[in-house]
């Protein structure tokens, strides 16, 4: 997986053919999902197993046998459920990094919800969200400022180094923000991820040289895009992490 998002970062063209591929139906998940694939093979076997142990009768020619294979597979899945998570993780890092512009350093070894990011979307070709701050999740608080700022579902949160003030656009939604929010605050406070760093901003494209003509075509249709609807939406498959959360 880390060798294969080395090689889009660096090659513009294996970009683009990834890309390319992921649009088609028969790519329908992330690329860098089907790789995760032997490990969820694993867990699928333990539950078939389970239910052949339910189904067959002790008197049944296979019961014993399938004892055995689900007991082994059983200490099998147990060594690897904790790699399993954080490679889930891992390819959740990747396929967030791949829409946010302005944002280098997101995919860290270890990290889980640390940081609150907030973005705008629609000016790109591809409407990616572009990064304008971010908060730090550990220490975060949450206050209600409807009355300091005489504005309707007002809340503030306040990091170590800075605020942001957000207003929602009902009593019921902001209710929601807050309860989702406090949740991830805990969590980052509970977790023993990465001491949370402020995530670094893009530096320029290091594409190989001899793909330079199409990144800087790609430059012009970012520009031309931003005069576009903000409603102007990119082909996607409806089950990527972006679709569920925005669309769903």
């Amino acid at each position: 997986m880390e060798a294969l998002e080395n090689g889009i970062k660096s090659s513009r063209r294996l970009e683009n053919f990834c890309r390319d591929f992921e649009l088609q139906k028969v790519c329908y998940l992330p690329l860098n999902t089907f790789l995760l694939r032997p490990l969820h093979r694993l867990m699928h076997y333990k539950q078939v197993l389970e239910r052949l142990c339910k189904h067959h009768p002790p008197s049944h020619a296979d019961f014993r046998d399938c004892r055995a294979a689900l007991a082994e597979i059983t200490e099998m899945v147990a060594q690897l459920h904790g790699t399993m998570i954080k490679m889930e993780n891992f390819q959740k890092l990747h396929e967030l990094k791949k829409d946010l512009i302005g944002i280098d350093n997101l995919v860290v070894p270890g990290r889980f919800n640390d940081v609150l990011l907030y973005t705008s979307r629609g000016l790109t070709a591809s409407n990616q969200f572009k990064v304008h701050g971010q908060l730090p999740l550990y220490g975060m608080t949450i206050e209600e400022s409807e009355d300091e700022w005489g504005v309707p579902h007002c809340l503030t949160l306040r990091g170590q180094r800075q605020s942001i003030i957000v207003a929602a656009s009902s009593r019921s939604e902001m209710e929601k923000w807050v309860e989702d929010i406090q949740m991830a605050i805990d969590l980052a406070e509970k977790s023993s991820s990465p001491a949370p760093e402020f995530l670094a901003s893009s530096p320029p494209d290091n594409k190989s040289p001899d793909e330079a003509t199409a990144a800087d075509q790609e430059s012009e249709d970012d520009l031309s895009a931003s005069r576009t609807s903000l409603e102007r939406q990119a082909p996607h498959r409806g089950n990527t992490m972006v679709h569920v959360c925005w669309h769903r």
